[in-house]
């Protein structure tokens, strides 16, 4: 399925990346962030948002055109920053409750 720019938000793993800086392109604030998020994660959280995500494993971050980070596209059913602000909130959620299982 393929979405059209006007009715679809792409969104890169750097937006939700705790390591990056504003300038490297983190677009949510450093408690939501989460080290290193992937492509995987941010589907799931998509995904359970009810967002339908388009996934393109090859796409580069134009800020850092040298990695293939990947991209999800998403349906636009609100503007960018309410759903930039769930899906990070969404997937800090997920990577603490992972955390929590993992420790015995």
């Amino acid at each position: 399925m393929q979405l059209k720019q006007r009715n679809g938000i792409i969104l890169w793993p750097a937006y939700f990346d705790a390591k990056k800086n504003r300038s490297e392109g983190r677009r949510v604030r450093k408690s939501l962030a989460v080290d290193t998020p992937t492509l995987a994660e941010l589907e799931k959280c998509a995904t359970l948002l009810g967002l339908d995500p388009v996934v393109n494993q090859k796409a580069s971050y134009p800020r850092s055109w040298w990695e293939k980070s990947g991209m999800i596209m998403v349906k636009k059913s609100e503007k960018k920053t309410v759903i930039l602000m769930k899906l990070a909130k969404k997937l800090k959620e997920t990577r603490e409750a992972s955390l929590t299982k993992q420790k015995p």
